[in-house]
């Protein structure tokens, strides 16, 4: 309701034009415009409101009790048509006159319009002061602690999570507050309130932090749960859900939530606007869902849509953004490298290879933008056949290991990367005693565990020295992703032939039979499937020797049905399994025959 019912609403007249009152009265219009704006997004309320707002500022001798709430309603403005319009020009206004505000009237709501007009410009210009700038007054906003509001709350709780996710040491301080004034923020807000959305996803995305931080997939859970509360069709909350329900897809082998997120993600993208601040990381996220789909489904299509939208969210930032846009680009590199892997196109690696040294170029110093440039620059060296280009990824795994240790960050993925890196290059006694050191400083509950002692376990074999005990320790470890675990029970049962142990053999031989038909991409089309699974053909073969040995005829037939014909069908060669079981069991030969030809006829 308009406060001064003699107010003309579009040319701000009242019948005093002169002084205090002209000025209240053109700037509650461009607040009541700017409310308008937010209902229904027509960017000629917002340039109306700038025109009345300023009209009110531009007021002479006004008293500070009137200029301060004139030139935070005139910011707000300018605020949202930067966000609107993507225009540094306005941001930079709103930034100036909310100072200006908190200046002539240090309140908590000046402050806390500071600090979101501060947040917002580091967001886009990515300026660490602003950052620090914004921490200041988000805290003064809540001060003192018992009178806080919900909304500087929750901004307060945002602005600590994305200090600590740019810290460049750790500060978990930073999340615990963050954590504590997003749950504040949502308990005070009531569910049916139009700011419940904001503050529940905001506590959200903290959460989803504090999982990367700390390992517990209830706050996940949580998480998702909050973000489902929160969620409507704005792009950026779309965006948000979509990447809490991916990661905690990933984290319990859920595979309806990883879809979900790759659906919800390309819905946000397509739906923002192309001119908006956001586009670039929606992009991105919906890129990083497709890729995720993909890894877990085969879904082609997934993959294709994955590689354009990164290449479309890099298109869309520039150096002005280096943080923004070397994420984007490192991200892109790595899901060229995965279409390479899924499409056996060698020339996507050397693509991959460019847009990671671009990202070098831009965040120079992040281990992870390095150490992707080793990989794919050790990657590449293999396909080649480069000396060069392998000494070069030598170098970068180091420059990546350096920077995770001034950063005190986690440095056991850049050992193994480094590990794998001198390896490559021949550095055999180094590369094991790197690899050793990863081992040595990983919880063996993480994931990365078995990852790591496979890369040891690779470097001894090289060495010629007896890596079976590691290789059993990941062929006997649940989280030890399906490929990996076939390699290691291959490799136990190969160490146990050599050693006459035929019982450890077989068993290990059956098992990673058992783990063939997980080790192509679910979804791919039946040729590029079988294509994949070829590779693991002679291990049918070995593992009914291995069997025969034993002296086990029985189980030499199962793993050669199960090994070639039912995993992989009768298109493959059976003969020689067949002339080696029939000097043994010709009546099972017999029998394996038989059904090859029934397949045949089907």
């Amino acid at each position: 309701m308009d406060p001064n019912t003699d107010i003309d609403r579009f040319s701000a007249r009242t019948k005093n034009t002169e002084g205090v009152e002209f000025a209240s009265a053109a700037s509650t219009l461009c607040g009541m415009l700017d409310d308008r704006f937010e209902v229904s997004q027509d960017v000629r309320d917002l340039h109306l409101a700038i025109h009345h707002g300023t009209a009110a500022y531009l007021t002479p001798a006004l008293p500070a009790r009137v200029l301060a709430p004139v030139a935070a309603n005139l910011a707000i403005a300018h605020l949202h048509l930067a966000e609107h319009t993507g225009s540094d020009d306005h941001l930079d206004r709103a930034v100036t006159l909310l100072r200006e505000a908190a200046d002539l009237a240090p309140t908590a709501d000046h402050h806390g319009n500071l600090a979101s007009a501060l947040y917002t410009r580091f967001e886009n210009q990515e300026q660490p002061s602003d950052l620090e700038a914004a921490l200041e007054y988000s805290a003064k906003a809540v001060t003192p602690p018992a009178h806080a509001q919900a909304g500087w709350l929750s901004l307060r709780g945002a602005i600590l999570c994305t200090a600590y996710l740019r810290s460049r040491v750790p500060r978990p301080e930073l999340l615990t507050e963050a954590e504590a004034a997003g749950r504040r923020a949502v308990v005070a807000t009531a569910p049916d309130s139009p700011h419940y959305a904001g503050r529940a996803t905001n506590l959200a995305i903290t959460l989803a932090t504090r999982f990367g931080s700390v390992g517990s997939v209830e706050l996940l859970a949580e998480a998702e749960q909050f973000a489902r509360d929160a969620v409507d069709d704005t792009p950026a909350r779309l965006a948000n859900l979509a990447s809490i329900l991916r990661a905690h897809g990933v984290a319990r082998g859920d595979q309806d939530r990883i879809e979900e997120a790759f659906r919800i993600a390309l819905r946000a993208a397509t739906a923002v606007p192309i001119d908006h601040l956001d586009r670039p990381d929606l992009l991105s996220e919906a890129a990083n869902s497709a890729m995720t789909w993909f890894d877990w489904s085969g879904d082609l299509p997934a993959l294709t849509t994955g590689v354009t939208l990164g290449r479309w969210a890099c298109d869309a930032l520039d150096d002005s953004t280096p943080h923004r846009y070397g994420s984007a680009l490192t991200n892109h590199a790595m899901h060229l490298l995965t279409y390479a892997e899924a499409t056996d196109d060698a020339g996507q690696l050397s693509e991959a290879l460019r847009y990671a040294e671009l990202a070098c170029r831009h965040l120079p110093d992040d281990p992870n933008v390095l150490s992707n440039v080793a990989l794919l620059s050790r990657l590449l060296a293999d396909t080649a056949s480069d000396p060069e280009r392998r000494s070069a990824s030598v170098g970068y795994a180091e420059r990546a290991l350096a920077a995770a240790h001034r950063s005190h960050i986690d440095e056991a993925p850049f050992l193994a990367n480094l590990a794998q890196c001198l390896w490559t290059d021949t550095h055999g006694e180094r590369a094991r005693s790197i690899a050793e050191k990863a081992v040595a400083v990983t919880d063996p509950g993480r994931s990365e565990y078995q990852a790591f002692v496979a890369i040891l376990a690779r470097i001894a074999d090289s060495e010629g020295d007896d890596a079976e005990t590691r290789w059993r320790t990941v062929a006997d470890a649940e989280s030890t992703p399906i490929p990996l675990r076939a390699e290691a029970r291959l490799q136990v049962a190969a160490h146990a032939a050599q050693r006459g142990d035929w019982n450890t053999s077989t068993a290990a031989y059956s098992a990673a039979i058992a783990d063939t038909a997980e080790l192509a991409w679910h979804g791919i089309d039946p040729l590029s499937r079988l294509l994949r699974l070829t590779d693991h053909a002679d291990t049918a073969a070995d593992g009914a020797a291995a069997a025969l040995h034993h002296d086990d005829a029985p189980a030499a037939l199962v793993m050669l049905e199960r090994g070639r014909s039912l995993v992989l069908g009768s298109d493959l060669d059976t003969r020689g399994d067949v002339h080696r079981l029939r000097r043994a069991h010709p009546g099972m030969a017999r029998r394996l025959v038989s059904l090859a030809a029934a397949r045949r006829d089907l």
